[in-house]
């Protein structure tokens, strides 16, 4: 019979699989069909559109094609097309060397991903490139994080680890409002075990807080580090720790490439698209950004660079519209993105621990700028009903040199969350908390929470001691004007944020920092009506200053930090392996020397 079971498909995958997802044939809801020169298709019908999942399997398992492969395709094209009827034919996901083929059989292609392939001899990220893979690994290890390999019989009689992984990769679907687990992401840990290796993540305690699933491509001997699902809350260096230590496990068992799965949508090129009918060329470059706010492909893709892969493999779709299909190509490809979006089975699932997660983490994530944020409001609404401050209120909780000094630090913190009217906190109070933001985004919060602390406690403190004091010695009658001023607002404490944040850029900060600097002394000396309104707002360009030399302090310290310890020999990894029959101890150090 042309059409084959589950498990006779597996039987010719033992043999004939070359690429890295052709394992998810058998976890996919698809059809199989086999011709008689042994060519293997697997594929779904929706509608007018088939959809082909990846490269057929073909005897001999070529990695590159030739005429006697595009005459063999002939045959088995038609030899397919006359057991289904194919109005409009989709290749999702292959490979450039199969691409040929298809081009000259008519087909219409585009690139939609890359996918990383790590040669597994030198699989540890060395160099500055490297370091960032490098420390998240060692901090994990610090923390006690240990890697062991389970082996697949392990599994499958022992329903406590059998559980803990399907609980693993239910929190992982829960916590996503969309699931995308059709097609080409189906997920099956449990299925075929045989051709799988699984490795795992846990503390000192047995707390096991990730899995990775390793998948055997038999026809090219390498391994797709298929699946790799953490629980919430999994410590920092836990992804990279686990990927690492499965290549350096795989690399001992004599297997020498390994890929870490395809990134899709991120690469889709202008050039890859420029022979399709122009609605088409619009919607896939368009589409991925729309795509990349529901799902990280982007941080997908950041992740596998991390590892330095030493060859990334272009991704394509391939599109044909049959005569009998009776409808344009442009209409056709729609029908194609409409077919795979229902093939992706797409399910929205606002869950409650979802909905939690969606409120509390972006407060976790950015707890300075919400504080900071909720503060402003609240006494913006309390104080000045969401109008102009009160004369009261500004001089009882503006800063002023005439206060008591016993005010000052009351004075100095509570003015900052304070604003005149709400323009100014509509405004630069909105400009005020992104920053705050891109600072959190930046800095560890051990590091900018006591700096924005200090900032808002002392900028009155170091403002009247640098700008207003020195003119009751220079100037006494200006210094009177000066002292009676009553300041409220948080533009000090944001010019140093801003200075620094201008560290973070890696070129012309020299000049950011030159422009921002003039652009604050002149903006002043050309609005100001009045000599001491103009020295009052210096203090503007002075705490630029103070911002940008404590992050340019902050980076000449971590960078000699960063040269230290890159001197020194890396933390070893607790890693064993049962599989191997001596139960050797696995180490970073003896896998991967070059990262010393």
């Amino acid at each position: 019979m042309p059409f084959l079971t589950k498990q006779e498909v597996y039987d010719r995958f033992k043999m004939l699989s070359r690429n890295s997802s052709h394992f998810v044939w058998l976890l996919a809801d698809l059809r199989y069909f086999e011709t008689s020169l042994g060519w293997v298709f697997g594929f779904s019908v929706h509608g007018d559109v088939t959809l082909f999942a990846l490269e057929p399997l073909i005897p001999g398992a070529p990695t590159e094609y030739n005429d006697k492969h595009q005459n063999d395709f002939n045959e088995a094209w038609k030899e397919l097309s006359q057991a289904i009827e194919i109005k409009i034919a989709a290749f999702v996901s292959i490979y450039g060397s199969f691409l040929k083929i298809l081009r000259t059989h008519g087909f219409q292609t585009v690139k939609v991903g890359q996918e990383p392939w790590v040669a597994l001899s030198d699989c540890i990220p060395t160099g500055n490139a490297g370091k960032g893979v490098r420390a998240a690994r060692n901090q994990a290890i610090r923390g006690g994080l240990q890697v062991e390999e389970w082996n697949y019989k392990d599994i499958q009689s022992d329903d406590q680890k059998r559980n803990v992984i399907k609980k693993i990769l239910s929190g992982w679907k829960h916590e996503r409002i969309i699931d995308l687990s059709g097609f080409m992401n189906s997920v099956d840990p449990f299925a075929f075990m045989k051709s799988r290796r699984y490795f795992i993540a846990k503390s000192e305690n047995g707390k096991v807080w990730a899995y990775l699933v390793a998948t055997e491509i038999p026809g090219i001997r390498s391994y797709f580090l298929e699946d790799l699902f953490m629980e919430h809350g999994a410590p920092r260096g836990t992804g990279e720790l686990l990927t690492l230590e499965a290549l350096v496990s795989l690399n001992n068992s004599g297997i020498q490439y390994a890929s870490l799965g395809v990134v899709s949508v991120t690469s889709v090129e202008t050039e890859s698209a420029r022979d399709l009918p122009k609605p088409i060329e619009w919607v896939l470059l368009k589409l991925p950004k729309i795509l990349m706010s529901f799902y990280n492909f982007d941080g997908l893709e950041i992740f596998r660079k991390r590892f330095k892969p030493q060859k990334w493999e272009n991704i394509h779709l391939a599109v044909k519209n049959y005569t009998v299909s009776e409808v344009s190509d442009t209409r056709a490809w729609f029908k194609v993105l409409y077919s795979l979006l229902k093939a992706f089975s797409p399910k929205v699932q606002i869950s409650g621990k979802w909905l939690i997660s969606f409120l509390i983490n972006p407060i976790k994530k950015y707890p300075l700028t919400f504080s900071v944020g909720a503060s402003s409001f609240l006494l913006f609404a309390w104080i000045n009903d969401f109008g102009v401050l009160p004369q009261w209120a500004l001089s009882q909780y503006g800063f002023t040199g005439e206060a008591p000094f016993s005010e000052w630090i009351f004075r100095s913190i509570i003015s900052d969350f304070l604003y005149f009217s709400p323009e100014h906190f509509y405004i630069w109070g909105s400009i005020y908390f992104l920053i705050i933001a891109w600072s959190e985004k930046t800095h560890k919060k051990m590091f900018l929470i006591p700096f924005f602390l200090c900032s808002i406690i002392l900028d009155d403190f170091v403002n009247y001691l640098l700008i207003i004091r020195p003119f009751d010695y220079i100037h006494p009658k200006i210094f009177k004007n000066l002292i009676a001023f009553k300041d409220v607002g948080g533009s000090l404490v944001m010019v140093t944020l801003v200075g620094l944040q201008i560290c973070q850029f890696k070129k012309n900060r020299e000049i950011v920092f030159t422009v921002i600097g003039l652009a604050i002394v002149f903006g002043f000396v050309f609005s100001s009506a009045k000599f001491n309104i103009l020295v009052l707002n210096l203090n503007h360009f002075l705490f630029l200053c103070i911002g940008y030399l404590c992050g340019k302090l902050k980076f000449e310290y971590e960078r000699h930090r960063s040269r230290m310890m890159s001197k020194n020999p890396p933390p070893v990894s607790r890693t064993v392996s049962p599989v191997f029959e001596n139960k050797k101890l696995l180490t970073y150090s003896e896998s991967g020397k070059k990262a010393a």
